[in-house]
């Protein structure tokens, strides 16, 4: 079984920090990091990071796609990539101490007129049955959503598991897709489902009618809070340990690569959340979107209990 990550819109992640953050005033910053990334890279990063191989599909802009792709190759990642017009996108955290993260994202400028076929036949050729694909990330302005579904339809077709983490599709959209995972947080599954998520229970009453509808395991990350997982064989939910957080950007990607790689290695639902939520948590103790170490993700596992719900 292969792990392959699609990152259709990429991004640089800048960091930088401030002594204060005010709306509507000049606001002064002290840059810090600068990443090659995007869900489904980080995804990959962080499978690597603990010893997961996978592929990395990632799209790259003609204006400065060479850069992004030699800081992937600088990280070890297996990847494979398609060059198309336009640039690839910045996207701005400011950290401010004692208080959450801003995060600005900006519009994709690169162009996929006419590519979503070329993308398809590379993916396809690169998948076995049994393999799981990651669809991560936003889409691209302007980028056909419904060839990025028939993609997704032909891969299911030679017997992939299709995961999903993408804001880009409604809830109907994603029935259609019959994903084997996706992975909302509490505001993403608020707007799959039209209903606040504000409490376990309104999660666990929204991840339960998406289950219902078709889709194999319903992860759902909630921040400092409980995860859930609704599934085949069972209710599961999992509250993270307490740590002192450096970042939170890429926590869900992390806790979707640590559900992965628990399940690459035939560990039960209860065992592949609990890895999920010890890979976001450590990831949380790093600067940036930067992976979590394996000593962190080990040391944490101990700390997490799983509970069923009867």
């Amino acid at each position: 079984m292969k792990i392959l990550t699609v990152t259709l819109n990429p991004a640089f992640d800048l960091h930088a920090k401030a002594d204060r953050m005010a709306i509507e005033s000049e606001n002064f910053a002290t840059p810090t990091l600068r990443e090659a990334g995007g869900k489904g890279v980080n995804v990959a990063r962080a499978l690597l990071s603990t010893g997961e191989r996978c592929l990395a599909f990632v799209l790259l802009g003609e204006e400065n796609g060479a850069e992004f792709a030699e800081a992937l190759e600088k990280d070890g990642l297996s990847i494979c990539s398609l060059t198309v017009p336009g640039r690839i996108r910045e996207n701005l955290t400011i950290h401010v101490a004692g208080e959450k993260e801003t995060r600005i994202s900006l519009s994709s400028p690169l162009s996929l007129q006419g590519r979503l076929q070329e993308i398809r036949l590379l993916l396809c050729d690169r998948t076995d049955p049994g393999d799981v694909v990651l669809l991560a990330g936003s889409l691209p302005d302007g980028c056909d959503k419904e060839a990025v579904l028939q993609m997704l339809f032909a891969l299911r077709e030679r017997g992939a598991r299709i995961a999903v983490d993408c804001r880009s599709f409604s809830a109907e959209e994603l029935v259609r897709i019959r994903p084997w995972l996706i992975k909302p947080n509490a505001e993403e599954l608020s707007v799959l489902c039209d209903s606040p998520v504000r409490t376990q229970k309104e999660a666990l009453l929204c991840a339960r009618a998406l289950s219902q509808r078709g889709i194999e395991n319903v992860l759902v990350t909630r921040g400092g809070e409980e995860s859930l997982l609704v599934c085949g064989e069972g209710v599961f939910s999992a509250r993270p340990p307490r740590i002192a957080v450096c970042s939170t950007v890429g926590a869900g990607d992390s806790s979707v690569a640590g559900f992965l790689s628990a399940y690459a290695k035939g560990e039960s639902s209860a065992a592949c959340l609990r890895r999920a939520v010890a890979y976001g948590s450590a990831a949380c103790l790093r600067e940036g979107t930067a992976p979590p170490e394996t000593h962190a993700v080990e040391a944490l596992l101990s700390e997490i209990d799983v509970e069923e719900w009867k």
